[in-house]
């Protein structure tokens, strides 16, 4: 943990200040601080007296280590945990959510809700995961997956149609050609292998 004259600043910062000591120095301007770390000239020269008026630390962000504004109070983080354990164990994160608020009158978003129970290392039900598709080994003909045509049709018709086109050397006499017909259905799936 950092103690009163340990400063905690991520590299950034570190370049930044860097750069600010340089500008506070006049080795370089302003402006060329500015383009070095990215920042308008406005912002240089408000980190500059930041700078001279709290030496390093001016560097740093004021809101580090701060509670954010909407920050749910710790009593209420603790009452949802332990209403989670004892009533809801086997709830996800979205339903227990709205559990919570329907029953207990406590407004809890399920993405927070989620995390604290991942914070507090508390198990909570995962959505399950879909089994692997594997895919199917290519066919040997061009097309032989194809449903080229669905005709739904009588069975007699069909069969009429059929026995036409064999006498007039329109069809090919292997089976290829129609790989499926049902009759209960009435479909012909027409393959062009």
């Amino acid at each position: 943990m950092a103690g009163k004259d340990i400063i905690m600043a991520t590299q950034e910062e570190l370049k930044a200040l860097h750069v600010i000591r340089k500008a506070i120095d006049k080795v370089v301007t302003q402006k060329e601080a500015a383009e070095a770390v990215d920042l308008s000239e406005r912002q240089i020269r408000r980190k500059v007296k930041r700078v001279r008026e709290e030496d390093d630390k001016g560097i740093i962000h004021k809101s580090r280590g701060r509670l954010s504004n909407r920050a749910k109070p710790d009593k209420i983080k603790q009452k949802a945990l332990t209403l989670f354990k004892t009533k809801y164990p086997d709830f996800g994160p979205t339903l227990a959510s709205e559990k919570l608020f329907e029953r207990d009158k406590i407004k809890i978003n399920d993405e927070t809700l989620r995390l604290w129970l991942i914070k507090a290392n508390i198990p909570y039900r995962k959505r399950k995961k879909r089994p692997h598709r594997q895919w199917r080994e290519r066919k040997h003909c061009y097309g032989q997956m194809v449903q080229i045509l669905k005709v739904k049709v009588n069975s007699i018709a069909i069969a009429g149609l059929f026995s036409i086109a064999k006498t007039m050397d329109l069809v090919p006499t292997t089976t290829s050609f129609f790989n499926v017909f049902s009759p209960v259905t009435g479909t012909v799936y027409l393959n062009s292998c």
